[in-house]
């Protein structure tokens, strides 16, 4: 069964708090400190691990390095699947809508737009 968890990678080099208040106007919900808050489920917004001279980053791994990192998850114990994708779904377009790269890393990747992944 698939689990109601997703990290999505972001390649916006915004602000945290700018990002935070466009995704929580296209979402709904309400920010607590680095957290958002929605109907059934939060969004964590993280910074990502930045990449250093040691690494040797193949291209199709390059997201992995992101400035930013969104982990989506369910509060809602009864939410299905297809509920969750949803809300995934969304949280990318939101993302994406300015121009960023945006990729998933979940479960339920081929049922997201792009297959996960949204181009800049």
């Amino acid at each position: 069964m698939e689990e109601c968890y997703a990290k999505i990678f972001v390649d916006d080099d915004s602000r945290r708090a700018d990002v935070m208040t466009k995704v929580a106007e296209a979402m709904g919900g309400h920010i607590e400190v680095r957290t958002l808050v929605g109907d059934g489920f939060e969004v964590d917004f993280l910074d990502g691990e930045p990449a250093t001279a040691d690494h040797e980053i193949a291209e199709e791994d390059a997201f992995l390095y992101y400035p930013l990192v969104l982990e989506l998850v369910a509060v809602d114990d009864a939410m299905a699947v297809p509920d969750f994708v949803a809300i995934a779904s969304k949280l990318m377009h939101a993302l994406h809508a300015d121009g960023a790269a945006v990729v998933a890393a979940c479960d339920f990747e081929d049922a997201l737009p792009g297959g996960g992944r949204l181009p800049a």
